[in-house]
């Protein structure tokens, strides 16, 4: 049962930067060297280009929605759980995984350590007692950050010195298939909307300070462009009903 408890608030709340978890493991010149690209990822201070910080530049972004799902607004947080790009995450996190039982075959562990007990370890909701942990789980891993449930966990299923190498691994393994899996086919669906909203590449390089007035122009015809998106959708969808 002890097992199946939800970690205190304390564990939930807290990342457990991957340069703290590996001071003690690693020198400090080699750590530099290791985990720097992976630390200064896109993603790890909240800088993708997601639609909300694209609006902090220009404001013909206004009014467009999620290029994958097209019901939300697209932010960090949704992104990790939009509906549309579930399914790349999930092969994402396939890839991370298959690439850890590999990079573990080199160590001599206590026990045989199963994909299920990998899954259930690094994508904590992957565990059905944990399914609301999905969000906080893909959001601190992208940002280069590890849960201390997860590092138990993995220290239980290797040992410390493991545990702390794969906190590495997994980083460095899950931005790399984020941006293979999710992130590059986001953009192409990100380009598909733009070109269907009319955004060219000179309206992207203007901003809302030095051409307020002509992007004023543009949002109008991009909120019409999507109610007109939108009243289509639900059309299909109520067809689909009867």
């Amino acid at each position: 049962m002890a097992d199946r408890m939800a970690p205190s608030s304390a564990h939930v709340n807290e990342g457990q930067s991957v340069i703290e978890l590996l001071h003690s493991n690693i020198t400090s010149s080699l750590l530099f060297n290791i985990i720097q690209p992976v630390l200064m990822s896109f993603s790890s201070n909240n800088l993708l280009p997601t639609v909300d910080n694209l609006r902090k530049r220009n404001d013909i972004y206004d009014d467009v929605p999620c290029p994958a799902c097209r019901d939300h607004e697209e932010t960090l947080n949704h992104l990790v759980i939009c509906t549309g790009l579930e399914q790349a995450f999930l092969t994402a996190e396939k890839e991370t995984i298959d690439k850890i039982r590999k990079y573990l075959k080199r160590f001599k562990c206590k026990k045989s350590v199963t994909i299920n007990e990998l899954y259930i370890s690094i994508f904590e909701y992957r565990d059905p007692a944990f399914p609301e942990l999905k969000q906080r789980n893909r959001q601190e891993l992208l940002r280069g950050l590890i849960s201390h449930t997860i590092v138990k966990k993995l220290r239980k299923l290797t040992s410390k010195r493991i545990a702390s190498l794969l906190s590495l691994k997994i980083i460095k393994y899950f931005h790399e298939a984020f941006r293979k899996h999710v992130w590059k086919p986001r953009c192409k669906m990100m380009n598909e909307l733009k070109e269907s909203l009319h955004i060219t590449h000179q309206d992207k390089c203007k901003t809302s300070r030095t051409h307020k007035e002509d992007a004023e122009t543009q949002r109008d015809h991009y909120r019409h462009t999507l109610t007109a998106f939108r009243e289509q959708k639900a059309s299909k969808y109520n067809e689909g009903l009867r």
